[in-house]
């Protein structure tokens, strides 16, 4: 997502070619901006993408209920995406001990297996589930991963668990957040290498 759309969605011309699809987003973090994006890169990949955006951080507002407006508006497929830094910064960012960081991310396990509980209540739509990345500003920087309580080691930890968890519940997916993280982190630093590389002396 460090790229952005060669058109914006209000200027696509809706083929109907395209197949149909509503994708309702629940986030801790605002996920407007995704807007656009969604219906670009939808367009180009056959599908008209249409996002039911809900109230950053109202998971269990928005699941619980049938007549809530996010399952009114008929979700084909649901997203969740819950950040710990969002939901518990003060245990991410001051790292107070592995006990008090897998006691931490445990409970935002359980709560997106319990968000995709109520889900399944009132819908069998597939769920996709955002694993953990490690935040932008790690506390500890790049001597994280040295450390007993280190945070990347918690986020794995915690990544493990959120799979198992998950395996239970029917068209419930873990989409992998924390790889698409390292890899745009990646390909960004190799572009910079390589503008560096060919800079002149």
């Amino acid at each position: 997502l460090h790229s952005f759309p060669t058109r914006r969605s209000s200027d696509l011309h809706i083929d109907p070619g395209l197949r149909s699809l509503r994708i309702g987003l629940l986030g801790s973090c605002t996920l407007q901006f995704l807007e656009p994006y969604l219906r670009v890169e939808g367009a180009r990949r056959g599908y008209h993408l249409q996002p039911i955006l809900g109230q950053f951080g109202q998971f269990e507002q928005a699941l619980a209920d049938r007549e809530s407006t996010f399952l009114a508006a008929l979700p084909d497929v649901v997203v969740l995406f819950l950040r710990p830094e969002d939901v518990a910064p003060d245990v991410v960012y001051r790292v107070p001990g592995a006990t008090a960081l897998d006691a931490t991310f445990t409970a935002v396990v359980e709560r997106l297996a319990e968000c995709v509980r109520l889900l399944r209540r009132h819908s069998p739509v597939p769920v996709l589930v955002a694993n953990f990345a490690l935040p932008a500003m790690a506390p500890l920087g790049v001597f994280d991963g040295h450390l007993p309580d280190s945070l990347a080691l918690a986020l794995a930890r915690a990544n493990t668990r959120l799979q198992e968890r998950l395996v239970e519940f029917p068209d419930a997916i873990v989409w992998d957040y924390a790889g698409l993280v390292a890899t745009c982190g990646s390909a960004e630093r190799s572009e910079e290498h390589t503008s560096e590389l060919q800079s002149p002396i």
